[in-house]
């Protein structure tokens, strides 16, 4: 991929040096193709890419149920079950009659993923009621609202610095524990 990439990028830096136009994407696909078919660069055949690409919008067709690529055929089979529809793995995961944006379709090796972004509107947007508070998080104090009310913060009480003291002391007995019985061990 960084292999095409680059080579794509020269070519159109070497166009845009010699002043011609912009090189179109089906022009570069079907240059790339020709060196990838040459004896020089045949090892681009044997290289496996990544099994992801993008869907034009479109190009794409989503029910509850499934959801179709390309518009290739929208007939029927006698048993009524569509041609070239792939069923979704889980029903009314994708909101259907809303507008999408980037699918892109990924394979994992074992799955295919459709990924897509979804506009929605929102719906019952409530308004604030009553006045609005204003929280500012510290160190010496958990919370300070803006009503001035304060919330202490509990890692700096004279309990909670105890108990970290005492397991301190506990994890280091462990410890100690520990290296002697790992010396009695090399003695035998």
């Amino acid at each position: 991929a960084r292999f095409a990439y680059n080579w794509a990028l020269q070519k159109e830096r070497e166009a845009y040096a010699a002043g011609e136009k912009f090189i179109g994407n089906n022009d570069l696909r079907k240059a790339f193709t020709v060196l990838r078919n040459s004896d020089q660069y045949s090892w681009l055949k044997t290289k496996r890419g990544d099994y992801s690409f993008y869907q034009d919008t479109d190009k794409i067709q989503i029910t509850s149920t499934q959801v179709k690529l390309e518009a290739i055929a929208t007939s029927k089979r006698r048993n009524g079950q569509r041609l070239n529809w792939i069923r979704l793995g889980e029903r009314d995961r994708i909101p259907v009659g809303v507008k999408y944006f980037q699918p892109r379709i990924t394979f994992d090796g074992l799955n295919w993923w459709l990924s897509v972004a979804v506009e929605l509107e929102l719906e019952n947007i409530s308004t604030p009621v009553g006045d609005a508070l204003g929280i500012d998080l510290g160190i010496k104090n958990l919370a300070v609202c803006s009503d001035g009310t304060v919330y202490p913060n509990i890692n700096k009480t004279k309990k909670i610095k105890k108990l970290k003291q005492r397991k301190r002391r506990l994890q280091r007995s462990i410890s100690r524990k520990y290296e002697i019985n790992k010396k009695k061990g090399e003695g035998y």
